[in-house]
């Protein structure tokens, strides 16, 4: 991500320090090939996008003067352990072989011991916020794990169908993706705690950031590079998914280069990375990648608008500039 973005996570550092030690605790087990799965995902580390938008979520609508809780470091932790145990489920459907610029764990163990992980995980989030004062944190957290769900079965029926629409992709990425970041948002907000209001304006922030995270997710996947991105370039056109730059190819070329585009989309693990790189060299040429770009921008604005709502705090600035980082990103 653009450097800028590295004030958001310095000014919430103390909470991300402490959610590593939850998350530790929350992948442990007696199984000691689970154990070593569990620590596989952790040590691979990520951007800690969605623990970063929660505590500053908090310290946003709590003010200057909010100091952070240990229910703050425990969501946090919860957060990105749900996300950590989505991105399992993914790589078994997209059969990636990387994540994070490591093994994945599927390719490692095997798609049986990934998927399991990955439910293991999320039953460690729900048994730690299983109490009676987590009831109405847990609410929202669950309805997201639903709306993920449901994304990634829209997302599984469109795959290979060539008419899948721009506002298709749309829903699945507002569920797949924005859901998660959207209720991040919200949670850090309740647990600041913030009136209404307030809430409902880090939410829907959080859900125009997530939209935005994934267009560009999306872009990179298709013409990024791979030491970067971290991962296996191409999975979307691999798994016959029709992302907002590809369904934005699709839509300006003729016939014939869009007859081609279909067979490419539907040759599977027959793909090669010289087929990548055509589709790549396309949206560029056409001025996909150049409007999913643009789309990405729209939802960055809307984000920093619902900002609006928030005093301009040092918390709210860091989401300003978290927002503003994603138009830069390269991995």
């Amino acid at each position: 991500m653009a450097p800028r973005s590295l004030a958001a996570h310095d000014l919430v550092r103390d909470e991300l320090d402490q959610m590593q030690a939850t998350l530790e605790q929350l992948a442990s087990s007696d199984v000691a090939l689970l154990a070593r799965a569990c620590q596989h995902v952790l040590d691979g580390g990520g951007k800690r996008i969605r623990p970063t938008l929660l505590a500053l979520s908090a310290r946003a609508a709590g003010g200057d003067d909010y100091h952070p809780d240990p229910q703050c470091v425990l969501l946090a932790a919860a957060v990105e352990t749900v996300h950590v145990a989505s991105l399992l489920h993914d790589d078994v459907v997209d059969g990636a072989s990387m994540r994070r610029g490591r093994v994945s764990v599927n390719a490692e163990w095997g798609s049986s011991i990934s998927i399991f992980t990955a439910d293991y995980l999320f039953s460690g989030v729900f048994r730690v916020l299983a109490t009676p004062d987590n009831v109405e944190l847990l609410r929202p957290l669950a309805t997201a794990v639903m709306r993920m769900c449901e994304a990634e079965v829209l997302q599984a029926s469109s795959m290979g169908d060539v008419d899948v629409s721009e506002d298709d992709y749309r829903q699945i990425i507002q569920g797949k993706t924005a859901a998660l970041m959207s209720t991040a948002c919200r949670i850090g907000g309740m647990l600041a705690p913030a009136d209404d209001s307030a809430v409902d304006a880090l939410a829907a922030y959080g859900r125009d950031f997530g939209m935005a995270f994934q267009i560009t997710d999306d872009m990179l996947d298709l013409a990024g590079s791979p030491h970067e991105v971290g991962k296996t370039l191409g999975s979307d056109v691999r798994a016959g998914y029709f992302t907002l730059p590809i369904i934005a190819l699709r839509d300006r070329v003729g016939d014939d280069a869009r007859q081609e585009l279909r067979a490419i989309m539907g040759r599977g693990e027959a793909l090669t990375p010289d087929d990548i790189t055509f589709v790549a060299s396309q949206a560029r040429a056409h001025g996909a990648l150049e409007y999913a770009s643009g789309v990405a921008s729209e939802y960055v604005e809307q984000a920093l608008t619902h900002l609006h709502a928030l005093p301009r705090t040092e918390a709210r600035m860091a989401l300003e500039d978290l927002a503003k980082s994603l138009l830069g990103r390269r991995s």
